[in-house]
C-alpha cells in the first residue's frame, strides 16, 4: 500500500506541475504581444531651400532625437525640404513627430538696463516671484510694468546660446528643486569666462523659447564653464530639456506634414 501511496502522489505532482507550466505558457502568450508597428513620419523645413548645410545638421539632429524612441530600424531621408523618418514604433507616433520637430533656443542674454547690485540706478526694477511657476516682472521707475520684450533687447545679440554647450546636459536635484546642469564647449567657456569677469553684480538673464526661466546676479568671475538652469521644473521636463540639448538645436523651423499611422 505504502508503494501504491508514493505512487499515485508523484503522478498527482506530475499532473500539478504540466497542468501550471501550460497555464504560464497559455497567459504569457497572452500577456505579452508584439504591439510594435512601422511608423512614419515627415518633416517640411518652414524656410524653403535648404542648403546641404543646412540639411545634415536636421538629419543629425533628429537622429540623436530619435536615439530616444527607437535605438533599431529607423533610418532619416531628405527629399528636397522635407525629412522623412521611418521606424519601429512601440509608442505614441503623435507625440514622437511633436518632439522630433520642436524648435528649442536657450538663449543667456545680459540685463544691462535692469538694477543690480553694480548698478542700482537702473531705468528697470525686476522683481522676482516666489513661485518659480510665475513668470518674471519688471518696473519702470514710476512703477509701471514692462514687457519682457523691451526689457531684452534683441538688437544685441544672446551672449551664449544652445550652440556654446556640450552634449552632457543632465537633469538633477539641488535643495529639493529639479535643475539642469550644463557644460559650456570650449568657445562657450572662454566667453562665458570673459563675461562674467566685466560683469560681476550684474544680472544675466537665461531664456528659453522666449521665456525667462531665471534671472541670476553674477556674484563672482565663473571661470570652469559649468552653469545650472533652474525654474518651474519637474524631474521630467528638466532631465527632457537636458535630453533635447544633448541633440543638439534645429537650425531651422520644421513643421509636421504627415503621420503614419
Amino acid at each position: 500500500m505504502r508503494i501504491h501511496v508514493r505512487s499515485y502522489r508523484y503522478v498527482y505532482v506530475a499532473a500539478i506541475s504540466a497542468m501550471m507550466i501550460a497555464m504560464t505558457g497559455s497567459v504569457c502568450a497572452q500577456t505579452t504581444p508584439d504591439a510594435s508597428h512601422n511608423a512614419r513620419i515627415v518633416l517640411e523645413s518652414v524656410a524653403p531651400k535648404l542648403t546641404d548645410s543646412q540639411a545634415e545638421d536636421v538629419i543629425g539632429v533628429l537622429e540623436r532625437r530619435m536615439s530616444r524612441f527607437s535605438a533599431d530600424q529607423s533610418s532619416i531621408t531628405r527629399d528636397g525640404d522635407k525629412f522623412v523618418v521611418e521606424y519601429l514604433s512601440v509608442g505614441n507616433v503623435r507625440q514622437t513627430a511633436l518632439e522630433l520637430s520642436q524648435f528649442v533656443t536657450l538663449e543667456f542674454i545680459y540685463l544691462k538696463n535692469v538694477q543690480s547690485q553694480k548698478n542700482p540706478g537702473a531705468a528697470i526694477r525686476l522683481e522676482t516671484p516666489e513661485d518659480s511657476s510665475k513668470p518674471y516682472t519688471f518696473y519702470d521707475s514710476k512703477n509701471r510694468p514692462v514687457p519682457v520684450s523691451t526689457v531684452i533687447d534683441r538688437n544685441r545679440p544672446a551672449l551664449l546660446s544652445a550652440k556654446d554647450l556640450k552634449s552632457n546636459a543632465r537633469g538633477d536635484i539641488q535643495r529639493m528643486q529639479s535643475v539642469v546642469n550644463i557644460e559650456f564647449n570650449d568657445q562657450g567657456k572662454r566667453r562665458f569666462a570673459e563675461f562674467t569677469r566685466a560683469h560681476t553684480r550684474e544680472c544675466l538673464a537665461i531664456v528659453l523659447n522666449g521665456r525667462i526661466l531665471s534671472v541670476p546676479m553674477i556674484m563672482e568671475p565663473i571661470q570652469s564653464g559649468h552653469a545650472q538652469i533652474s525654474g518651474s521644473f519637474t524631474p521630467a521636463s528638466a532631465q527632457k530639456l537636458a535630453d533635447t540639448l544633448n541633440a543638439g538645436a534645429l537650425p531651422v523651423v520644421l513643421k509636421v506634414v504627415s503621420i503614419t499611422p
